[in-house]
């Protein structure tokens, strides 16, 4: 059986990934703080990125990715020219279906 991956693991995994490419990234945000879960930013490139664990059932999963989908697009607001949602590849399966269904966004 399948395991789920908490947000903070996926979190961890990428601000390791990002610091090795050379980012500068915002500190870890606290509990209840908002915005952006995280902005790496390198050169003239600054990318707002939101993050998303992997949740075992299907519905909750789904929930889970609206519940990232929207803050994301919502960072067009603060400015944001990129936006990133960062996923488990445990996603890759029904991504491609899910975002065929928000066009451009």
């Amino acid at each position: 059986m399948a395991q789920s991956i908490p947000n903070g693991e996926v979190e961890r995994c990428l601000r390791t990934c990002l610091e090795a490419e050379g980012y500068r990234l915002t500190p870890p945000r606290e509990n209840g703080e908002t915005g952006a879960d995280l902005i790496a930013a390198k050169g003239d490139d600054e990318h707002f990125i939101e993050v998303i664990g992997f949740t075992e059932p299907p519905p909750a999963r789904s929930k889970d990715f609206y519940e990232v989908f929207f803050p994301a697009v919502s960072r067009l607001v603060d400015g944001a020219r990129s936006l990133v949602i960062a996923l488990p590849q445990r996603f890759a399966q029904g991504l491609p279906t899910r975002a065929s269904h928000y066009g451009e966004a």
